[in-house]
Formats: structure tokens, sequence, C-alpha cells
């Protein structure tokens, strides 16, 4: 995922802590092909609104585990079904001020965003 930008929706992005994030854009990625047509038809059902945004993939640990994730890097929630755009998949994410490991997340996305990018996972 890339973050391209903040998004107020017409209401103070402050009070929102909303983002545009690019998810995914179509071909090659590390785990397969993905034609625009295919994004298109399952991206929205991939990840619909709700989808829950942490920081930080997954140890091994957890994986094997097989628990659900901890609520310890979560950080924000998709405030938008993803809509596909010239071959590039995206989605409003909200980010909370502060999750119970991280404070000030919408800060620090806002200063780091040109900097950082984010990856998908989905089971």
């Amino acid at each position: 995922m890339k973050i391209l930008e903040s998004y107020s929706g017409g209401v103070s992005n402050a009070a929102e802590n909303r983002f545009r994030v690019r998810l995914i854009t179509e071909g090659q990625g590390s785990s397969g092909f993905y034609t625009a047509e295919v994004l298109e038809r399952d991206l929205p059902a991939a990840m619909p609104k709700g989808t829950k945004v942490y920081f930080d993939h997954m140890s091994e640990a957890e994986m094997d585990s097989g628990r659900a994730r901890s609520m310890q890097n979560l950080v924000g929630v998709f405030d938008s079904d993803p809509v596909v755009e010239g071959g590039e998949g995206f989605a409003l994410v909200r980010f909370y001020e502060n999750s119970p490991t991280y404070k000030d997340v919408p800060q620090f996305i806002a200063e780091a965003m040109d900097d950082i990018g984010v990856s998908i996972e989905i089971h």
C-alpha cells in the first residue's frame, strides 16, 4: 500500500484522521500477477470497508498459534470500500489517534507517508 494524501472529505482532516491509500496496482506482486479486471472483481470483497489496519505483519509464532491478531498493533480501519481506478486500488483509511502500542498515529502517517510503503496480508 502507499499512502498518497490526507483526505478530509469536506471535514477537518485533523478531526477525522483519514488518508487515501493506494492498496495495490495491477501487475506482478509478491504472491501473483494481478490484472485490472481481477482487481476490479475481487478487491472490494477481499478488503471491504471495516478492514482492520495493523503496523507490521504477524510474527511466525502468532501465525502458528492460530489465534486472532493482537490488538496491540491495530492502528486503523478502512473507512470506505476499495475502488479501482486506472489499474490501481484505493481506499480511505481512518487511523486511530492512539492505539494500545502507538501514540499519535495520524501524525506519524502524515509525516512519514512520502517515505513509507505498507503491504497487504489477506487470509
